[in-house]
């Protein structure tokens, strides 16, 4: 286990504190002080020798605290976390708070694998915020349509058959190479223009699926959701008329929440997701084991599918890595639920999930993410 330094986290909402407060006890950190307001953060520093790192959001007073305790010795290095478009915003200045250097910037809701990779940087130099592309770039792109979809097949184990089809995306910049979802998808978010870079991506991948016509099992299409996405009423009813234009059933689509997606469903959110379930369209977990969510919660929604976090794949070689995914496939099979272990880049990893009778997998070991051409020529042979 990593020797990683004492945290200190400044949060108001005792829930988000006590979950990351949880994540890094996990992740092996001896010692995590919980603040909920700047004036208490202070006196735990000052009365708390060996803090190395403190997390805290953008709050009033919260960066300055920590300023004051960095200056007076208390501490050695930030982390900042908020709202992904307001901690992009800011990014520029963001690069040190007083004299404490800024290991990185957690998006929320924060993911384990996330907290740990900036951990992970302490005390190395700090990495700068990253900085969003200019808005008015982000809209000119999207109504040029440089914004394309990706799609890679999801494989059944053993046979190896591809059952789905993800939908991801990616920036086409002419004379430049193209940008992954990652580099971009906050500034979606930030300019609120997720929803219709989700319309957009869904015509896509439909009209791909159209084109492609009948095959011998009927490829199904996954398409990732943001949470306030489902808080629109009117959601669903949407969905069904582009599904109709297209003559794609809902039992054709699968629809992909984040697993800390889960702590910010709404009423009305987990309305829509029974009604998709009722229509018939698969629901899956993302990411699922990099996040916060309880297994109580998970017993409480409608999905069908928990798709194993990329860290899984990577850690199958390790005993720990090996007995997470048997613990996981065990529990899948209780609650009688399908699990997807993404990520797999390599041949052991392949053969270890056959040995544990995985029953469906996702990586470049078996097919990359493509354009619609390109997926046409790669199902020949199926």
């Amino acid at each position: 286990m990593k020797n990683y330094p004492n945290v200190l986290i400044l949060e108001a909402d005792e829930r988000r504190r006590c979950q990351i407060a949880d994540a890094l006890e996990v992740l092996g950190v001896t010692q995590v002080l919980q603040a909920g307001s700047a004036e208490m953060a202070l006196a735990l520093l000052r009365t708390t020798p060996g803090v190395g790192i403190g997390i805290c959001g953008l709050g009033s007073g919260q960066l300055e605290a920590l300023a004051l305790a960095g200056h007076e010795g208390h501490l050695g290095a930030l982390v900042l976390m908020g709202d992904s478009g307001e901690l992009h915003r800011q990014a520029r200045r963001l690069s040190q708070v007083g004299r404490l250097p800024i290991l990185g910037c957690l998006d929320l809701p924060v993911r384990g694998h996330e907290l740990e990779g900036i951990l992970t940087r302490y005390p190395a130099p700090p990495r700068a915020c990253s900085v969003l592309p200019a808005e008015n770039e982000v809209r000119r792109a999207l109504a040029a349509g440089e914004f394309q979809a990706r799609l890679q097949p999801i494989i059944e184990l053993p046979g190896g058959q591809p059952r789905a089809l993800e939908l991801g995306v990616a920036w086409a910049r002419e004379g430049k190479a193209a940008l992954p979802a990652a580099e971009f998808i906050p500034a979606m978010v930030a300019y609120d223009l997720i929803d219709e870079l989700f319309e957009r991506l869904l015509d896509q991948g439909l009209a791909c699926l159209t084109e492609l016509g009948p095959s011998r099992t009927p490829l199904r299409l996954a398409i990732n959701l943001q949470a306030s996405q489902l808080g629109d009423p009117k959601f669903v009813e949407r969905l069904l008329k582009k599904l109709d234009h297209y003559t794609v059933p809902p039992e054709r689509m699968i629809f992909e929440l984040g697993e800390n997606g889960l702590l910010d469903l709404s009423g009305i959110a987990v309305q829509q997701l029974n009604r998709l379930r009722a229509l018939g369209c698969g629901l899956s977990v993302d990411q699922f084991g990099s996040g916060f969510s309880s297994l109580q919660l998970l017993c409480r929604r409608p999905f069908q599918q928990l798709k194993l976090a990329p860290q899984f794949a990577r850690e199958l070689d390790n005993p720990s890595g090996h007995a997470l995914v048997t613990s996981t496939l065990a529990l899948a099979r209780s609650l009688n639920m399908q699990v997807v272990v993404g990520g797999v880049s390599k041949a052991r990893q392949h053969e270890a999930l056959l040995e544990l009778g995985c029953p469906q997998a996702q990586g470049s070991y078996y097919a990359p993410a493509m354009d619609c051409a390109s997926v046409r020529e790669w199902l020949k042979p199926y």
